[in-house]
């Protein structure tokens, strides 16, 4: 007989708890064991101190594993244990450790202990704790680093978590409605990434509907409301530019900035900004929106894009330089200069953000140079045409595709696709090609993801 077996009380008389995991034991689980319930109080004690010990508690669970447990003290231990690998990550981070010198995967063993510990919530019908543990591994998943392949999984347990959460009891609760917000907010990240659209699009109006709830609410933060609810709409501009809406992520993009950019961090502005920016360059691409123009959105992309190498270089002397930032600054400016058929600097900037991505072993990154190697060859092939210049613009995509699908980022794989269609289209007829006037300011654009950072 299993050690879940071994205990027979009913759950039925348990309180509907959404707090469990704070806590080494609640009053209302029912047979819990007196010898290993010390080992766990023992366990808590350590985490919760001002200095987290999770060493020591892995160690104190590890040595104690063979003891009879019940179901949530099961629970709690795998929780504690994927606790520590989460630590032992950020410690390797800290360290600089790289992800190819890594000879464990601690967020992968964190991600699967919350997923066992989530499996046992699932077999005592707590469905509070289902939600908790499956966005726990969620994040873990999300975190890891792209080779690990686990986007998928990362959506599917956003998915899950929200999923379970949605299925319980109302409550009129301001801590519920947040930790509904961030379970809506973190599927439709997850499910954008790996383009699940409609799961993004109802994670996402989940998030308004708990956001919306909260507006009101006596016993509610403002400040954080104020910032949730910029970086939703941040979210789902994101979304529209993944989907191939520019239209729609160029008016969400506008909203944002004006509920306050000023709450966001030095990165977070350059990054938003960057991204205001991609979106215009996309807009060029289509056509004008509402009363901007192609040359009034050209200028304006300049403008947005100027300032976030401004926040970029704000970000660098302060010591927090953002290479791959300075990556996308420079495919960007290729962009640009290609949309306003100019000729010199372009190849040399995809050049060096080419290096930074071989550099940085970032395979998002490399994927994204792909694609900015096939736009100019595209935009060659558009100028003078040639069908050498076109099936190398057709391979680079295609290997972009390849590269960004084999690590299940399949919206940036989505980003290649649409501008491979868009060589079959017919050229449209452009002004004759120039040389650049004078120097240009750097022109920036958005992190890998296009997300801010959290």
């Amino acid at each position: 007989m299993s050690d879940d077996q071994s205990y027979s009380v009913s759950y039925q008389v348990r309180l509907d708890r959404r707090d469990r995991l704070n806590f080494a034991s609640c009053a209302d689980e029912p047979s819990a064991d007196p010898v290993y319930q010390f080992i766990l109080d023992a366990a808590y004690a350590h985490k919760t101190k001002k200095r987290r010990k999770l060493g020591k508690v892995y160690r104190l669970l590890m040595r104690n594993k063979r003891l009879p447990m019940s179901p949530y003290q099961r629970i709690r231990t795998e929780y504690l244990i994927a606790e520590y690998y989460l630590e032992l990550d950020r410690e390797l981070d800290k360290r600089g450790v790289p992800e190819a010198e890594r000879e464990d995967d601690p967020l992968g063993l964190a991600a699967d202990h919350y997923r066992r510990a989530a499996e046992i919530a699932g077999a005592i019908a707590d469905g509070a704790l289902v939600a908790q543990l499956k966005a726990l591994e969620s994040r873990a998943c999300y975190g890891s680093h792209p080779t690990r392949r686990r986007y998928r999984r990362a959506f599917e347990s956003a998915k899950a978590a929200l999923d379970a959460w949605m299925a319980l009891p109302r409550r009129d609760v301001t801590s519920d409605m947040t930790f509904g917000f961030s379970l809506g907010d973190s599927l439709g990240l997850r499910a954008q990434l790996v383009a699940e659209d409609a799961e993004a699009v109802r994670g996402l109006e989940y998030a308004a509907w708990m956001l919306h709830e909260l507006q009101e609410r006596a016993d509610g933060d403002p400040a954080q409301y104020a910032n949730d609810d910029l970086f939703l709409d941040w979210d789902w501009a994101v979304l529209y530019y993944s989907v191939g809406q520019y239209r729609l992520a160029f008016r969400k993009a506008r909203a944002t900035k004006k509920k306050g950019d000023v709450l966001f961090t030095i990165q977070n502005r350059a990054r938003f900004q960057c991204f205001v920016g991609r979106i215009m360059l996309a807009c060029v691409e289509e056509g004008r929106v509402g009363d901007y123009s192609r040359a009034r959105l050209m200028a304006a992309a300049s403008g947005a894009l100027a300032e976030a190498k401004h926040w970029w270089q704000a970000g660098k002397d302060q010591g927090e330089e953002d290479r791959a930032a300075y990556a996308m600054i420079l495919l960007a400016a290729a962009k640009w200069l290609a949309l306003n058929n100019e000729t010199d600097g372009r190849i040399p900037r995809i050049e060096e953000a080419e290096a930074i991505a071989i550099a940085r072993a970032d395979i998002l990154l490399l994927g994204q140079v792909e694609t900015a190697w096939g736009d100019e060859l595209a935009f060659q092939h558009r100028a003078r045409s040639s069908r050498k210049k076109l099936e190398e613009a057709e391979k680079h995509y295609r290997d972009a595709i390849a590269m960004l699908e084999d690590v299940e980022a399949f919206s940036l794989a989505r980003v290649a696709w649409l501008r491979l269609e868009r060589l079959s289209q017919p050229p449209v007829r452009r002004p004759a090609q120039r040389k650049a006037a004078k120097q240009r300011p750097a022109i920036a654009q958005p992190s890998p993801n296009m997300i801010p950072l959290r």
